[in-house]
């Protein structure tokens, strides 16, 4: 086969550039196709990462959740076992953790469905609920005074934290 075209010119390096450039291009897809390939696992992986992440943060807020309550029991049960009058700031403090656990409480209802655990998010929900009623029934109590109502209060109360 001869190397010299129809004009006379010398071919030969022109197919060999073509050759060139044609190893180049499959070179540069089968780096591509490498490179995809490899890259599978890994977006395999960060899906489960993220999906760790998710339960990690569903854990930390059913923790500070537990914290809150923890802190709202700990400060109100002295005040519940001693029916001293109670101060104004003592109701302030009281109301100060009972929006924290209220809104620690609403955290964790919105992510355990997020988590599938839609059974648990709605016996949570009734717990919360009936907390809530509970401690507001609490108010009674500021008054220092030991009634059948304020000791029905407590003790509704004392059940419902129990639950939740």
């Amino acid at each position: 086969m001869s190397r010299i075209g129809a004009r006379g010119e010398d071919r030969g390096p022109l197919r060999a550039r073509r050759r060139i450039w044609m190893f180049c291009a499959v070179g540069l897809v089968a780096i591509a196709g490498s490179a995809v390939i490899s890259s599978i696992p890994l977006l395999r992986v960060r899906s489960e990462v993220d999906s760790l992440r998710a339960d990690d943060l569903a854990f930390q807020q059913i923790a500070d959740l537990h914290t809150s309550l923890a802190d709202l029991q700990i400060f109100v049960e002295p005040r519940l076992a001693g029916l001293a009058a109670a101060s104004p700031s003592d109701i302030a403090h009281a109301g100060a953790l009972g929006v924290a656990v209220s809104a620690d409480a609403h955290a964790v209802a919105t992510t355990l469905p997020a988590m599938g655990l839609i059974g648990t998010a709605e016996d949570f929900k009734s717990a919360g609920a009936a907390f809530k009623k509970a401690t507001a029934g609490l108010g009674l109590v500021a008054s220092g005074r030991q009634t059948a109502v304020v000791v029905a209060a407590i003790a509704a109360e004392r059940v419902a934290f129990a639950r939740l």
